[in-house]
């Protein structure tokens, strides 16, 4: 048995399986440590057990969590569980494979000083894989000394990516890690990257849900692959991308039941972090009702005009126009149009002696604008040689 040096904390006995998958070359490990990790506080909080064999055991680990557990062996790569309390009678499985090692030069484009660790990830590719259990994708840490880096990861075929910093993220595909082997990447030019951060806001509950997301779509040039990046937002609608190369962006909110927003053309140089300097506001969807006195025109038909909506930078320009009709009640309704300014101009003959109307509008309300027209009631008969005659004036 193992026993986790768990202080005065009051710890529960949990059973561990520790198993090596695939080939284990040349044998299976036989001392292993097991780690855990606090998820919260100081990493050098981590307490392990005394070195064990492929199997199961029993621990004592500490209750108060979350922890996480890995199995460490030379030789090998074991990947991390999750643990939010430990409870007594609680079985976890940890899983180990081969290792073989990853290394490689750096050099920087700008010649600004190489970073002392680099973030490697690795994520198998379902396909190469097959049916072999594959491992979870995970990121390790690298250390660099000099122009070198090198760290173990599990064999297997994997596509990688390269991170530190402020450095753009570079990715490599479908590299091949054999156990026990040591396998050199080559040397990664690093391009000096910058950041942008933000928040996304909804105009009537604040915080924006769960299904909001944010794209930072790239604005001409650049790698393909890049060009757009989908961002978490936290709790708070706030975000961060880090290490994107210097270039134009327009980052776009959107969710359900809301007008998407974007932020406009924005240029990031290298070095820089970007703060947008307003919140990206995601509206409801706005009504609008336009009442016409008197109900029906000349013609005995409703009134038709056309609605548009101007430009939000300088209330002048107009975006989009859409022709309408009033009903015989003189009625006419749109709903979700996009929060903002518009104008009602009529038809060119009643246009001449009246400008358009403007009207401001607010997500989730319905605003009504009553037009009054200046047309006169004309009654009288049409004659032909004193006879009364069907006809149509204009």
């Amino acid at each position: 048995m193992g026993l986790l040096a768990a202080g005065s904390l009051m710890a529960a006995e949990i059973e561990v399986s520790l198993r090596v998958v695939g080939d284990a070359s040349p044998e299976d490990p036989v001392e292993i440590i097991v780690v855990a990790i606090p998820v919260e506080g100081d990493a050098s909080d981590a307490v392990e057990n005394p070195p064990v064999s492929v199997g199961g055991w029993f621990i004592d680990l500490p209750t108060e969590g979350p922890w996480r557990l890995q199995a460490q062996a030379p030789g090998y790569w074991g990947e991390t569980v999750g643990v939010a309390r430990v409870a007594t009678g609680e079985a976890i499985e940890l899983r180990l494979w081969p290792a073989g090692v990853l290394r490689g030069g750096l050099a920087t484009t700008g010649g600004e000083i190489l970073p002392s660790v680099l973030q490697l990830g690795f994520e198998g590719d379902e396909v190469t894989w097959g049916d072999g259990e594959m491992p979870p994708a995970s990121t390790v840490d690298c250390p660099v000394e000099g122009e070198r880096w090198r760290c173990e990861v599990p064999a297997g075929s994997f596509n990688l990516t390269l991170a530190a910093g402020l450095y753009v993220s570079q990715r490599r595909w479908e590299v091949l890690v054999e156990p026990a082997r040591v396998h050199d990447l080559g040397v990664f030019d690093l391009e000096l990257g910058g950041a942008i951060a933000g928040k996304v806001e909804l105009d009537d509950v604040g915080v924006p849900g769960p299904d909001c997301e944010v794209r930072i779509a790239g604005a001409g040039g650049g790698d393909r692959r890049r060009d757009v990046l989908s961002v978490p937002l936290a709790e708070d609608g706030s975000f961060e991308v880090q290490a994107i190369p210097a270039r134009q962006y327009v980052v776009n909110a959107a969710q359900q039941g809301y007008f998407p927003a974007n932020s406009g053309l924005v240029r990031i140089e290298a070095g820089e972090r970007l703060v947008l300097p307003e919140p990206l506001m995601l509206r409801r969807p706005a009504s609008l009702e336009v009442v016409f006195a008197p109900r029906i025109g000349p013609d005995g038909r409703g009134w038709r005009f056309v609605v548009s909506r101007l430009d939000e930078t300088n209330g002048r320009q107009v975006v989009h126009s859409t022709p309408g009709q009033s009903g015989e009640d003189g009625k006419w309704l749109a709903e979700n149009l996009k929060p903002g300014s518009y104008q009602i101009g009529m038809q060119e003959a009643i246009q001449n002696r009246r400008g358009p109307q403007r009207v401001t509008l607010e997500g989730g309300l319905t605003t009504t604008v009553n037009i009054e027209l200046p047309v006169l009631l004309v009654e009288g008969q049409v004659l032909l040689y004193g006879e009364p005659l069907a006809a149509r004036v204009t």
